[in-house]
């Protein structure tokens, strides 16, 4: 599933917290194969000047049947459960490829239940606003402060940046990156 977290500025320093292969799957020869690809997640603690904080990306089973629902329902309950082990309390970003309409109620449920579980929400970054890309909604970024970190989020959207295309001008992905720009500052509330 290409999972990768890339702190790229020199003063970034990052350390694995958690990296696991989904244990629930729907799809090898249909249903959008998700069972062939090794989809999961990963998790990093990043050192930013006298802040810490998690980062988490994902990339959930793909198709629309009720079984890739099922799948992707399990999945953000292996997600939230590494939350849970690794990150209480800390500042935290979660970012990634979660399936998810946004024009599906059901898809909405699971979203709602998975934010409720970990004390996330959501930054309101979504894939093009025109619908170039189309309306789906499939991927989020999604944030919470912790006891030490408060997150604050300047902007957010999607980038119709020209260094996401090759030489011919073909997009990437078939997904626009997502951008989410946030401050951080010392805290002293009690996060999850």
């Amino acid at each position: 599933a290409g999972l990768a977290v890339m702190p790229f500025h020199p003063a970034f320093h990052a350390n694995l917290l958690v990296s696991q292969h989904f244990s629930n799957c729907h799809g090898v020869l249909r249903s959008a194969n998700d069972c062939v690809a090794a989809k999961g997640l990963v998790g990093v603690e990043v050192s930013v000047s006298d802040h810490r904080i998690h980062v988490y990306t994902t990339h959930l089973d793909a198709g629309r049947s009720s079984k890739d629902q099922n799948a992707r329902e399990q999945q953000l309950k292996q997600l939230a459960q590494a939350i849970g082990d690794s990150s209480k309390g800390h500042a935290m970003l979660v970012g990634g490829d979660f399936n998810l309409r946004r024009d599906n109620r059901r898809d909405m449920t699971m979203l709602a239940t998975f934010l409720s579980a970990t004390g996330l929400a959501n930054s309101g970054a979504f894939e093009s606003p025109d619908c170039s890309f189309g309306c789906q909604g499939l991927d989020y970024i999604l944030y919470r402060s912790g006891e030490r970190t408060l997150i604050e989020i300047t902007h957010s959207g999607d980038s119709q940046a020209a260094e996401f295309v090759d030489g011919t001008g073909t997009p990437l992905s078939d997904h626009p990156p997502l951008v989410l720009s946030f401050t951080l500052q010392q805290s002293g509330s009690n996060s999850p």
